[in-house]
């Protein structure tokens, strides 16, 4: 079972860390997504399935805030 995840909102800031402290190291939009590497109670670690609508690589990896982003589970 893979869980991924995708955005919800139009333009979101993902990070190196789970927090809003934690370096930017880039920017997601709206249904990209990625499958789930970790998570804490407000954020979750995504690797990217394919090149993001921002230009960040495929396999890339980042933390985005839960409340930006919606899980679908595959079986």
């Amino acid at each position: 079972m893979s869980d991924t995840w995708y955005v919800t909102r139009d333009y979101v800031t993902v990070r190196s860390g789970p927090g809003r402290m934690c370096p930017a190291v880039g920017h997601l939009h709206y249904l990209d997504s990625g499958t789930q590497l970790s998570e804490t109670p407000n954020w979750v670690h995504l690797r990217l399935r394919s090149r993001s609508a921002s230009g960040l690589p495929a396999g890339s990896t980042a933390w985005v805030a839960k409340t930006h982003a919606a899980l679908r589970t595959h079986t």
